[in-house]
């Protein structure tokens, strides 16, 4: 649907939303396509909004993560370059989430020297990533502040000649470093 609002007194107003299903989206340059994309989009004041329902992404290790409940919002389609906003939810197994946060410009566990099979079990991620919608953005500008839920983990990496458990663990990750408690 769409509309547009003509007022004397103020400028045009322009604003359009649609549904999608069964599609697939590249949501970050340097990540794999979301597959099977069913949600929402729309257009008002500005201000873009692509809200998924369900959807999956293929990871390099770890298999299929979940991305329902993600939302990715352009704060002001006028500015140049725009800013965008992801509201990340995720679920699916932790080697796969450890695989996405690896790939650039996070590098998140290559940059903790610690490999992407660090664990085993399941992740249940909230997070946000911000950035400006240019090539190549550098690394100063890309915000991101993520919390992992951690079930059923299981490391012999972790701590070299020792297996550690634990039936739950939180996992907080920012441009500063990863944090395990």
């Amino acid at each position: 649907s769409a509309g547009l609002r003509i007022d004397p007194d103020s400028s045009p107003m322009f604003s359009a939303s649609y549904e999608f299903d069964a599609v697939a989206i590249r949501f970050m340059k340097t990540m794999p396509f979301l597959t099977n994309a069913a949600g929402f989009s729309s257009i008002a004041n500005n201000r873009m909004v692509v809200a998924l329902d369900s959807g999956t992404v293929l990871s390099d290790h770890g298999g299929l993560l979940g991305l329902s409940g993600t939302v990715l919002t352009i704060v002001d389609t006028r500015k140049i370059p725009a800013d965008a906003v992801l509201d990340l939810r995720s679920q699916g197994s932790t080697t796969g989430l450890l695989s996405l946060l690896n790939r650039q410009p996070f590098a998140v566990m290559d940059r903790a020297n610690l490999p992407v099979t660090l664990t085993t079990g399941r992740a249940e991620t909230t997070g946000q990533i911000r950035w400006p919608l240019m090539p190549r953005p550098p690394r100063a500008l890309i915000g991101f502040e993520i919390e992992t839920e951690l079930a059923d983990v299981r490391s012999e990496t972790l701590v070299p000649g020792r297996v550690v458990s634990a039936p739950l663990l939180l996992v907080a990750t920012d441009p500063h470093g990863v944090t395990i408690e």
